[in-house]
Parts: structure tokens; sequence; C-alpha cells
């Protein structure tokens, strides 16, 4: 168990790390790209289903699927308030968007 958390702990810092890396290339543009890797997702998804059964899993990917909105959200509104706000309360806000979005998406997912 230990071991696990320490593997997932080094992979996500180093990823964070070789994007931070790349932002301060000659192209800084392409981090953006990076961000948009699907290394987490790739990691995570490999990490569930260790626990879960592949039936769970396509479910999981399914609902991965339809959240996709709530990233768009935090996007979107973090590109409106970083030309309004200081990057801390840009990024704030912007989670609260995301969270916003997730719990609608929640809603949803639970009442239809």
């Amino acid at each position: 168990m230990i071991n696990e958390m320490v593997l997932k702990f080094i992979v996500g810092g180093s990823l964070i790390t070789i994007i931070s890396l790349i932002s301060k290339c000659k192209y800084p543009y392409i981090s953006g790209l990076f961000m948009m890797f699907p290394a987490v997702t790739l990691i995570g998804y490999y990490f569930v289903s260790m626990n879960v059964n592949p039936t769970e899993l396509k479910n999981i990917t399914a609902f991965s699927l339809v959240s996709l909105v709530t990233v768009t959200v935090f996007i979107m509104s973090f590109y409106y308030f970083q030309s309004r706000m200081t990057i801390f309360y840009s990024l704030g806000c912007s989670l609260v968007c995301w969270s916003l979005a997730g719990l609608v998406l929640l809603c949803i997912r639970h009442y239809t």
C-alpha cells in the first residue's frame, strides 16, 4: 500500500516538474498541450483497474467522458478570470466553477 502511494507521488510530481520545465522553453505554449496529455488519466485508470472489475471500469470510463464538461468549465473560467484577477484568485475561482459543474453533473447522474 505504501509503495503504491510513493509511486503515485513520484509519478505525479515528475509530471508537474516536466510541464514546468517545458513552460520555460522557447515556446511555452507547448506546456498547455502537455497539461492536456492524458498521463494522469492513463496512470489513474491503471491503478483504478487494479481495484475494480472490468464492468465497473467501463462505467467509470463512461462517466469520465461525461465529466469532460467539468474540465472545459475549468479551462474556460480560468481563461476568463486570469485577465481580471491574480493567478491565485483565478485558479481558486476556476476551481469553484469546476466544483459546481461537478456537483451539477453528480446530481444529474444521481437523479436520472
